[in-house]
């Protein structure tokens, strides 16, 4: 986990989710709403986390566990090699809190 630079949390619902990107403290948080929760919606979320130097080598995406809304995008990730991690909603900071970076 030490080439980790970003942290991408989804907020995923019925028909569409949005994407906030993560750096540090210092740098400020970037956020695309209305991503489609379909195939266009999802090559749209990878060109856009791709125009921001973001690949699976250097991130971390995390969202909820929604259930039926969030398998189509974790199984378009996951297929696309990108990193997935679903956590326990009740301590989403867990993760930050024990990162370096913090």
């Amino acid at each position: 986990m030490s080439n980790i630079m970003y942290f991408i949390g989804l907020d995923i619902a019925c028909n569409d989710f949005a994407a906030s990107i993560y750096q540090s403290p210092e740098k400020p948080i970037i956020t695309k709403e209305a991503i489609l929760n379909n195939q266009d919606g999802f090559n749209m979320f990878v060109s856009w986390l791709k125009s921001n130097n973001i690949n699976n080598a250097n991130s971390i995406i995390c969202m909820e566990a929604t259930g039926v809304y969030s398998k189509a995008v974790t199984r378009y990730l996951v297929a696309d090699a990108e990193s997935i991690s679903d956590f326990d909603t009740k301590q989403p900071l867990n993760l930050l809190e024990n990162h370096p970076l913090f």
